[in-house]
């Protein structure tokens, strides 16, 4: 009996709202936003809350019976929108939602052509141009002017993961401007920690500190005193019972391929800053022998004086003078 009554009511409850037509709720209405990220950089998140679109319509429509609750719970879910835009997001943007059609949405809901909702949230960004990335940097080189080598080291911890790299690194020469670009993309990070780049990452830094070397030895003021300080090295090297017969003198500024893992005996080859003499030792037992005997890492001072406070002196034999020449 009770079984009988409770299906009367049921199709009682269906020809009424048949008879009085359902009252549909505005899905547009129901369109849930999240905006995150930074100004200029954020990112839309969204969703159709269905729970609160299903919520509405069964308060607007309360004599809805088990089998239309149902029915709209399905419907809900079949309310699909799609916006004009999810990322790249400044504040005050517009964001259009265009509602895609739908039977079954549509018997329960109305479903607006679009709907518009405007982009709010958004942190402000420190932006990052080249003269603040100029700021937080600073160069550390080392070797000869013209022939110099640079890392870049980041003095904010904050953005201590940026790696960047030097142009024309081997090359940067005292008094010009070293140009630095990013070594990686950092977009991401960055963004986590609320900073957007500006521009490409590229700035400069000043290149200062290099070791400078005379490019001739004629432009050395005190060429002459260098001269005789490396013949005494020579009769130092040698005991006062050999004979010494200097040949020739040879000069070079920077090596062709400067190599700052030296071994002490190539630096004959590949030394910056060397003057090197070639001469014959007769030892008192008649035993020729041919030397390479020099100062390399001869540094020249702002007067224009070679000083050899850093300078070594280097060494090596030749089978003859035709083989003694530096390359």
């Amino acid at each position: 009996m009770k079984k009988r009554l409770l299906t009367l009511f049921c199709l009682v409850a269906t020809v009424l709202l048949a008879a009085c037509g359902v009252k549909k709720v505005d899905a547009g209405d129901h369109i849930k936003t999240t905006f995150t990220g930074l100004d200029t950089k954020g990112e839309l998140v969204y969703q159709v809350d269905t729970q609160e679109l299903v919520k509405e319509f069964l308060v607007a429509n309360p004599k809805a019976d088990a089998k239309t609750e149902a029915e709209v719970r399905v419907a809900a879910t079949k309310v699909k929108v799609t916006p004009s835009k999810t990322e790249g997001l400044s504040n005050d943007d517009e964001i259009t939602f265009t509602f895609s059609s739908d039977k079954d949405a549509e018997k329960y809901f109305n479903l607006p052509k679009e709907t518009k909702v405007k982009v709010s949230g958004l942190k402000e960004a420190k932006k990052l141009t080249a003269e603040e990335l100029a700021k937080i940097t600073s160069l550390e080189v080392e070797g000869f002017n013209k022939g110099g080598r640079a890392e870049v080291h980041v003095t904010d911890s904050k953005l201590s993961f940026l790696r960047f790299k030097v142009e024309n690194n081997g090359k940067l020469e005292n008094g010009k401007d070293a140009k630095i670009v990013l070594d990686g993309n950092f977009a991401n990070l960055l963004e986590d920690r609320g900073y957007v780049l500006e521009g490409d990452g590229s700035f400069t830094l000043p290149v200062k500190g290099l070791k400078t070397v005379a490019e001739k030895l004629d432009d050395a003021k005190n060429k002459d005193e260098i001269i005789a300080k490396l013949k005494e090295e020579v009769n130092k090297k040698f005991s006062g019972n050999d004979k010494v017969t200097f040949d020739k003198t040879y000069y070079r500024g920077l090596a062709n391929n400067v190599d700052n893992s030296y071994s002490y005996g190539d630096e004959i080859v590949r030394g910056n800053g060397n003057l090197v003499m070639t001469l014959q030792v007769e030892t008192s037992f008649g035993f020729k022998n041919v030397y390479a005997v020099g100062f390399t890492n001869l540094i020249t001072n702002e007067e224009g004086k070679m000083e050899l406070k850093d300078a070594r002196v280097i060494s090596t034999t030749y089978a003859d003078f035709s083989t003694a020449t530096q390359k």
